[in-house]
């Protein structure tokens, strides 16, 4: 419970605003010129975030509006600019964007100056090379080489990933090979980790650590989970803890997913807080497009948090609790160094609440929130995760709601009459509702990657892809895709009717390439028609394809009696014309060719990159050079 009753209205909600990082301008008529960030436009208001708050502020007041370009915008015009083969403005643009906190962007910038310059002085030490005999190598490569090689188990970086023996640049297929080699065997030595009993146990602040997989591995777990709760304590940081007050939360992190299911029983979770002794359960690797380990944690952390706020766990709503864990749990970025970044746009979230907006299909506002435990899941996450973002992070009004909400939660329970009442200046729930939708669709999705030339590289996969020549282009446009593959969504690239859609997922089981078709066969031989598959290496990579048609599998059936090799040809329906009559969506009086497909698997630690080429099948041939240059120019990266 809370001190005397003084936090009813929640104050340790009402986050801190962030400081100002862009600024736009609005001129109003009176004169008045409001500087900020501006986070909502709709049919009659504007919103601006400023240094005090976020103000609201009517169209018809304004005179001007000056939106001044993100550092994304202006490093995609930069980086157009740059001349092809100028290694130095590849350079000088990395240091560009090292100042405005685009890492990854600026780590592209000097690996292109040194594809350029193989000895940019400027552009290695960015990189992170030394010179040792007259060679540029990384400060852990000098150190180990002449070092014993580590027993399994032990390889491999903080974080699980291979320490690189070959400058990452090298293209050549063998040294592409090799990497790939090394990085998998790395990962491998993770899941191998040592028998339970053999565990990792480390101390926390507030915790207990206990995981098999590396030292390393369970280090770095630790380092994590001290960041998250910083966070998760400026949220809650009002609040009395009413749960756990003297006990540590025992943490279990098991080596791999196998491990997990064998010591959990859970197949359906990826991780759980378990109310009762208030554990954490997660398991080493990843888990869906925007989280992995880590997101799980941060995921359970969050309900570990509510527990110790919420007197009793059911006056609380699945909308309220799942969705405060998403927030946390797939919006927080966890570096190596330096504290934890949370409230970050989850791009697959994002990305699906949007579509059904747009197509009508979302779920409503009233039956988000009336949804029990049991029938909350799959769809009810991101909605409940949007929700949430919106009241916490727009305007102070907003706020309020979210405060009195998770107010009420803590003195006695959630109605839905209530918020009703909460939301009466906007017009109750459907106008809550309203303005819930134009927020959503007014977000920027977060890019996938970047476009340089003629070039897209994955900030998710750590691959590029370059067009095959310049009658394609990229089409980053997420309608490209299907409902399912929008988590996976990286690029299209497109030519006409052909297209070849690169996605990428968590390969969380480590598959192989071979284990990958093995299950991806037995879906498509269900739905589609199967010309055949096989083996083949891209650039070095060891890769698996088959092609197929968009067609239903042929299906032998038993003739009927009478209907032998003498028998009659099956007559049409009398409502249904002959095949060749039939209308095609009504635009021909022929059947369209069905689309040919060759989808090509290329497994790497620790994701699963899917290249799909398709095209109607009676051109198919026309572009398989295309999609044979395109195929052969995924670079993949292990830094």
């Amino acid at each position: 419970m809370f001190h005397k009753g003084r936090f009813l209205t929640l104050l340790l909600l009402v986050i801190a605003l962030p400081a100002i990082a862009q600024a736009d301008r609005i001129k109003l008529k009176n004169g008045e010129i409001i500087e900020g960030k501006i986070t909502l436009e709709t049919s009659g208001s504007i919103y601006i975030r400023t240094a005090i708050g976020t103000r609201a502020v009517k169209l018809e007041d304004v005179l001007e509006i000056e939106k001044e370009k993100s550092p994304r915008e202006l490093y995609k015009e930069k980086a157009s600019a740059i001349a092809k083969g100028d290694a130095n403005g590849h350079y000088e643009l990395g240091l560009w964007c090292k100042e405005k906190g685009l890492e990854k962007q600026a780590r592209s910038q000097y690996r292109s100056a040194v594809r350029l310059v193989p000895d940019h002085e400027g552009a290695r030490g960015e990189l992170g090379y030394v010179q040792r005999e007259g060679k540029w190598v990384l400060p852990d490569e000098a150190e180990e080489t002449n070092q014993p090689e580590k027993p399994d188990g032990e390889s491999g970086g903080a974080d699980g990933t291979a320490k690189r023996g070959l400058d990452f640049l090298a293209s050549s297929p063998e040294a592409n090979r090799q990497d790939a080699d090394a990085a998998w065997k790395a990962r491998m030595a993770e899941y191998k980790g040592v028998r339970w009993k053999k565990r990792w146990e480390i101390s926390g602040t507030g915790f207990e650590l206990h995981c098999n997989a590396t030292k390393e591995v369970a280090e770095w777990y630790a380092k994590a989970i001290e960041r998250i709760d910083e966070e998760l304590r400026k949220f809650f940081k009002k609040a009395k803890k009413v749960r756990f007050e003297n006990e540590e939360t025992m943490v279990f992190i098991y080596k791999s997913r196998e491990d997990y299911l064998n010591h959990t029983q859970k197949p359906k979770a990826a991780g759980f807080f378990n109310v009762m002794d208030g554990s954490i359960h997660a398991y080493h690797g990843r888990v869906n497009y925007t989280s992995d380990t880590v997101g799980v944690l941060a995921h359970e952390w969050t309900h570990k948090w509510e527990a110790k706020v919420v007197p009793n766990w059911r006056n609380m709503p699945p909308w309220i609790y799942e969705g405060l864990a998403v927030y946390f749990g797939d919006g927080i970025v966890v570096p190596r160094e330096g504290p934890a970044k949370a409230q970050q746009l989850p791009r697959d979230s994002l990305l699906l609440i949007q579509r059904a907006i747009r197509e009508d299909r979302y779920i409503k506002i009233k039956d988000l929130m009336e949804r029990g435990p049991r029938e909350f899941s799959g769809f009810y996450y991101p909605h409940a995760w949007s929700v949430i973002y919106m009241m916490v992070n727009t305007s102070k009004g907003n706020r309020s709601i979210f405060n009195q909400v998770f107010s009420d939660c803590i003195k006695t329970r959630f109605t839905l009459e209530k918020f009703e009442g909460y939301c009466k200046r906007i017009g109750g729930i459907e106008g809550f509702e309203q303005k819930w939708k134009e927020w959503v669709l007014s977000l920027e999705v977060p890019p996938s990657g970047s476009v340089m030339d003629s070039t897209f590289r994955s900030d998710f996969a750590n691959f590029s892809v370059t067009l095959p020549d310049p009658t394609w282009s990229f089409d980053m446009n997420s309608s490209a895709v299907g409902a399912n593959e929008l988590n996976a969504f990286q690029a299209v690239m497109k030519k006409e009717d052909a297209l070849i859609k690169i996605l990428a997922v968590n390969n969380r089981q480590t598959l192989t390439p071979e284990g990958v078709v093995e299950r991806e066969l037995k879906f498509l031989e269900k739905t589609n028609k199967v010309l055949s598959s096989d083996s083949l290496t891209l650039n070095g990579y060891d890769a698996y394809q088959i092609y197929y048609t968009s067609e239903p599998p042929e299906k032998e059936e038993e003739p009927k009696e009478g209907e032998g090799q003498g028998g009659k040809e099956p007559e049409p329906k009398p409502d249904e014309p002959p095949e060749e009559e039939k209308k095609d969506g009504g635009k021909t009086g022929t059947k369209e060719p069905p689309t040919k497909m060759r989808r090509v698997f290329l497994a790497t630690v620790p994701h699963l990159i899917i290249i799909e080429c398709s095209a109607p099948s009676d051109q198919f041939l026309l572009h398989d050079t295309d999609f044979e240059k395109a195929l052969e120019s995924i670079q993949l990266y292990f830094d």
